[in-house]
């Protein structure tokens, strides 16, 4: 919302298709609404995030666990019939605010989707059942929600836009209308600049119009509901600054005595409030208005409302600034949320389940020398920027392999006195602990390698069983309630009874000091496999290969030869070829780069891996002006942060969660054309029901496609971009015979996957969450 409205209103629905003027039941009471569970599904639909700080509030709900949040809608601006604004605008501004909460370390934030980018049409018959919806990503997700839905536990939509999404979706499919809540903002004032929209929703739905009188516009007596000096005592982060700028300019324009204005910035989520703390609104009248809604060509007829008394401007402000603080407190523990981390393996054997019971998928980065060469301020940098990028999994070696027994770390620590493992030093692990604190408030698990292969394998090492024992015991323990997955070899082959033995008994020792609350793996050396050695053992919850450091190593490969193990374990490529490393270690040859980086993700992923692990060679060694580079690294780690690859390996993760992410299974039987080896090699993966497939040219060659082993009648197909996860319609198939497919652009770096769904289940744009 861009400029503020009149009234606090309640409009109950008349849920019958009956032509206009429709008759409104009787609005549900105030001690319904303020019953309303607060578990109920969210979805936020709105023009514009940058002007109010309400979908901050509601973003640190769904971090603290305490709102279950289930989308963020755009829908355009229509001010001025839709022709002053652009989705583009609309678009960057909500990109912009979701980045900021993300780098600030709050988790659950959704991606944009899409909503109406028009009005609605107003049919000639005036019948609402005549209406025609406005098609858009955000449509289905307010159907797909509210069919979850209950009358009982509705689904509320939060709008603080135009209502030609929400009626869209109550066209679309009329059942859902008694499994909603629409929570609207201004609805006869700016934001109402779709009547027929209007006239549908509060006709066909549940509506509380919160309008700007009991929120104090113009500028009411007393202090303003959002002080912009109590921003100073919330966490520094960018969040919390960008906050404070909004919440500035109110003050500075309602303090104009030529033109007071607003002195808060709740207005278009207000209903928030209502929902999670109803005591902050205190109470509604009942009033009957008859005529037209807002708008001159908008239906008339009589229309019940509720309308607001007044809000508890004191509570609303301690409401807000508890839950920021709490989101935003520095110990990242913010009550009733935790890091989703991966819990278990998934009943078919394939994938991991985070605590939660959601399927896990496992992106990590690889940056093994993290706890020993940055100091907490660069740590810090370096965690905020892999959070912003979404991965999740931070592959990190406690004994480090480059000096990691006797050169000190940035604080001037060792970890162990006198290389023993039993004899821990309290400073050195007081450091891995911040940082281990500061990822999990980044919504972070550190995939921790308790040490490099070099100090168990190598020479006569310093591991005896029984140290390995206590040391996996003693950060086990310590580190039993941090989201942690451990990893244990770091890249060694096991060549003996007695290395097998160690550990084994590091395992144990783990086991014995978490009691069992972490998942473990195995990191092996280029070219192998924990399966090797360990694939029988129980603690081994799912394998680990390294592919390693070359062009075109056929990673599918493996992982489909760990895919065909009995018993089955989920997999993952835990070290592909780095971005920015020299090919087979040779500078001569050439450094690998992003369009590497990305084969290697999308073959093993659609290879049947339940995630993947990205790497640079500049940032696992943390190489900087200064430092020895190790096998040739030449770019500094701060500014190999922001190679493409890094950024792009998000897409790849947003793909596969748009899907049923349990389902997919590995099938290169769809292709009816040659595979292809090396850069041509085109892998294809699909849900087991047939529903949806991904194919994947990893150069842009054409493929032919067995469309008869998909389900449904017809199917929708388009192309998805690995490089900025957009993608392309290509249009809606008959699923009958073969049909060739050619990418939209062919050679080096043009990889493309196309996505097959079937058009009956009404899943989203590729990359676009289903929530």
């Amino acid at each position: 919302m861009r400029s503020p409205g009149a009234l606090l209103v309640l409009a109950a629905s008349a849920l019958s298709l009956a032509p206009a003027p429709a008759r409104a039941a009787a609005p549900p009471t105030w001690e319904e609404l303020r019953r309303l569970p607060k578990d109920c599904p969210v979805v936020y639909d709105n023009d514009w995030l940058g002007d109010t700080n309400d979908d901050e509030y509601l973003l640190a709900k769904a971090h603290l666990g305490q709102a279950r949040l289930r989308g963020f809608i755009l829908s355009k601006d229509q001010w001025d019939n839709g022709r002053q604004y652009k989705v583009a605008d609309g678009r960057a501004d909500f990109e912009r605010d979701l980045a900021i909460a993300r780098r600030s370390g709050l988790r659950a934030v959704p991606e944009v989707t899409l909503g109406a980018d028009r009005l609605l049409e107003r049919p000639a018959s005036g019948r609402v059942e005549d209406a025609k919806p406005v098609a858009s990503a955000g449509t289905d997700l307010i159907v797909r929600e509210a069919r979850e839905a209950s009358p009982q536990r509705p689904l509320v939509v939060i709008v603080g836009g135009p209502l030609c999404t929400v009626a869209s979706a109550v066209l679309s499919d009329p059942s859902i209308a008694d499994r909603m809540l629409v929570m609207m903002t201004d609805i006869d004032g700016y934001n109402g600049s779709d009547p027929w929209a209007n006239y549908v929703v509060a006709t066909r739905c549940k509506l509380v119009n919160f309008g700007a009188s009991p929120l104090g516009w113009p500028q009411r007596p007393g202090p303003p509901i959002m002080p912009p000096a109590r921003f100073d005592a919330l966490p520094d982060r960018e969040i919390t600054r960008s906050m404070k700028k909004v919440a500035l300019g109110f003050w500075e324009r309602s303090t104009r005595k030529e033109k007071p204005d607003r002195d808060d910035g709740f207005a278009d989520g207000a209903g928030t409030f209502l929902l999670y703390r109803p005591e902050t609104w205190t109470g509604v009248k009942k009033v009957r208005v008859s005529g037209a809604w807002s708008h001159e060509d908008a239906p008339s007829g009589p229309y019940h409302y509720l309308d607001a008394t007044g809000i508890e401007p004191g509570l609303m402000t301690e409401e807000f600034f508890a839950t920021m603080a709490a989101a935003l407190r520095p110990d990242g523990r913010g009550a009733g949320r935790e890091v989703p981390c991966p819990a278990k393996v998934s009943d078919n054997h394939r994938y991991l389940i985070d605590q939660r019971g959601e399927p896990f998928f496992y992106l990590g980065d690889t940056a093994w020398e993290l706890f020993h060469r940055l100091s907490r301020d660069e740590a810090n940098t370096y965690l905020e920027d892999r959070a912003a990028k979404r991965f999740n999994v931070i592959q990190a070696v406690v004994l480090a392999e480059h000096g990691g027994l006797d050169v000190p770390n940035a604080n001037g620590d060792l970890p162990l006195e006198g290389k023993d493992p039993t004899r821990p030093v309290e400073a050195y692990f007081r450091h891995v602990d911040a940082v281990v604190a500061r990822a999990e408030e980044l919504g972070l698990v550190i995939g921790m390698l308790p040490t490099w292969g070099s100090w168990w394998h190598d020479g006569p090492g310093i591991f005896t069983p029984e140290s390995a024992r206590s040391y996996g015991e003693f950060l086990g323990r310590r580190y039993k309630d941090r989201p942690i997955v451990w990893i244990l070899g770091g890249d060694r082959p096991v060549e003996d009874d007695r290395q097998r033995e160690i550990l084994r008994a590091m395992a144990a020792g783990l086991r014995q000091g978490d009691g069992g609350r972490h998942l473990m793996t195995f990191h092996p050396p280029g070219g192998r496999s924990s399966a090797e050695w360990f694939h029988g053992d129980e603690w081994l919850a799912f394998n680990m290969i390294q592919s390693g450091h070359g062009y075109d190593h056929d990673n599918y490969e493996r992982i489909a030869a760990q895919y065909a193990r009995e018993p089955a374990k989920p997999c993952v490529d835990g070290e592909p070829g780095y971005e920015d490393h020299p090919a087979e270690f040779n500078p001569k040859n050439g450094y690998l780069d992003d369009y590497e980086a990305r084969k290697f993700a999308y073959w093993s992923v659609f290879a049947g891996a339940c995630g993947h692990t990205y790497g640079c060679h500049d940032i696992w060694q943390f190489y900087d002006e200064g430092r020895r580079p190790i096998t040739a690294a030449r770019t500094p780690w701060k500014a190999a942060k922001d190679l493409p690859g890094a950024g792009q390996m998000q897409h790849l993760r947003a793909l596969v969660e748009s899907r049923p992410v349990l389902a997919r299974v590995p099938d290169q039987s769809l292709l009816a054309s040659d595979a292809g080896r090396g850069t041509n090699h085109v892998q294809a993966t699909r849900a087991e029901d047939g529903s949806y497939a991904f194919v994947y040219s990893a150069s842009g060659e054409p493929f032919t496609v067995d469309l008869g082993k998909l389900s449904g009648g017809r199917l929708r197909a388009c192309w998805f971009d690995p490089r900025d996860g957009t993608s392309r319609s290509i249009g809606s198939l008959d699923r009958k015979g073969r049909k060739e497919f050619h990418p939209p652009s062919v050679g080096k770096g043009h990889d493309w996957v196309l996505v097959l769904d079937d058009e009956e289940r009404g899943r989203p744009e590729p990359g676009r969450s289903a929530r």
